[in-house]
């Protein structure tokens, strides 16, 4: 009897279980309804493999299934700690966790709808908005679990659930804490144990190999790269062994610049290579580079997202009109304006929050070092005549303080 029977009733009868919806390596899932609130929940039981079920209760079949099952027991108690920090409209919620027939159930939110996977085998690859929208929210969520001190390890389209259209992350089974440098993976013959081939990075199959919030970085672009192309990418392994990823572009084109830059950087063997963070991840995905000039888009400048120098843009006409974009770094929907006054006269710029955010800093850079600078000089002299006037050697220490204001002026500009 792998599945409870509809209509058992767990946890002095506060939860009825009504239909089992799935099942895994680890356990199974059924609908259940919660009799102490009305709610629908979905609950989880750790059901290892090796286990059998005598009638209600869960019992190992050997002694290695014995030490299995107090394992995945625990990891089942873990996962309900570490989910009950998260808090994020795209993580599945834990409701409750409880121990019941010798083994450990979890009770979770009910998500229901086609999981990621489904939605691009039965549709074919996403849009180019969908993809983007659909990405960014599961790299939020990432954000989270990151900035609550956790990896996830397991990302990919079928453990994403969307629910009337919006992205949910789901299983948590592999989640470890970060600080958890010594993790261990296991052997390659358990790699479906370890993670998912084609979105698990190499140094997710190594037995000592540190994992970091890059791991979860490259399964996230394997996602944007299987929501794009319709395909997942080849393993890691793989890779490893000489076979070359075939880029999205080849498989879908065109596609934008920066969407293949965020590929080919989150894809990166090498983990030190990868962006660090997801906030890194969406910099590049949200900042657009345009490679050649389109001859309908004349008003287009050309410019890399990642170029490096400096650069002076002349206007050619007094009462320029500027387009919807950031004037900046050319990105859509700029929320904020700039007032520039030039010897064309006086201009209104539109700026994204992030191009605001650094003019207004160049600017107060630029203030601090003009009066810092303005006033060590009468500083200075102030301390040179003291000094020659009154015969005193201590006025000289006001030049010195001039001099320390002046090059720490200098220094906050030139970093700022």
């Amino acid at each position: 009897m792998p599945f409870l029977p509809p209509e058992t009733s767990l946890f002095n009868a506060r939860y009825t279980l009504q239909n089992p919806i799935g099942r895994g390596g680890f356990g199974r899932t059924y609908r259940a309804l919660d009799e102490r609130t009305g709610r629908v929940v979905a609950i989880k039981e750790c059901f290892p493999a090796g286990c059998e079920r005598h009638e209600k209760r869960i019992v190992p079949g050997d002694f290695a299934s014995h030490e299995c099952l107090e394992r995945f027991r625990e990891m089942f108690r873990e996962q309900a700690r570490r989910l009950g920090q998260i808090h994020h409209r795209a993580v599945v919620s834990l409701f409750d966790c409880f121990d019941e027939n010798g083994t450990t159930y979890l009770v979770m939110e009910l998500l229901e709808g086609p999981t990621l996977l489904e939605e691009v085998e039965k549709n074919g690859a996403l849009d180019d908005e969908r993809a983007r929208k659909t990405i960014e929210e599961i790299a939020d969520a990432l954000r989270a679990i990151h900035e609550a001190g956790f990896l996830h390890l397991d990302i990919k389209p079928e453990n994403v659930i969307l629910v009337n259209g919006a992205p949910v992350l789901v299983d948590f089974d592999l989640m470890s804490a970060r600080e958890n440098r010594g993790f261990e993976t296991r052997p390659l013959q358990l790699s479906a144990q370890i993670g998912t081939p084609g979105y698990a990075p190499l140094e997710q199959y190594a037995s000592h190999a540190p994992l970091s919030p890059a791991t979860d970085i490259y399964a996230l672009g394997a996602t944007f790269y299987h929501l794009l192309t319709g395909a997942a990418p080849i393993s890691a392994v793989d890779r490893a062994a000489g076979v070359d990823l075939v880029s999205a572009k080849t498989l879908r084109a065109p596609i934008a610049p920066e969407w293949s830059l965020v590929l080919e950087r989150s894809l990166e063997l090498q983990s030190e290579k990868r962006p660090a963070t997801t906030y890194e991840f969406l910099q590049i995905l949200q900042t657009p580079i345009v490679e050649s000039r389109d001859e309908n888009d004349e008003d287009r400048p050309q410019f890399a997202a990642h170029a490096k120098g400096f650069y002076r843009v002349v206007l050619s006409e007094k009462n320029a009109v500027f387009p919807a974009r950031c004037v900046c770094c050319y990105g859509k929907n700029p929320t904020e304006q700039w007032n520039l006054n030039s010897p064309s006269g006086k201009h209104v710029l539109p700026l994204c929050a992030m191009c605001a955010r650094h003019h207004r800093l160049a600017r107060q850079s630029g203030q601090v070092t003009f009066w810092g600078m303005g006033a060590s000089l009468p500083l200075a002299f102030l301390g040179m005549y003291l000094s020659a006037s009154g015969g005193s050697f201590w006025p000289i220490f006001l030049c010195l303080f001039a001099l320390i204001l002046c090059f720490g002026a200098m220094s906050y500009g030139a970093l700022k």
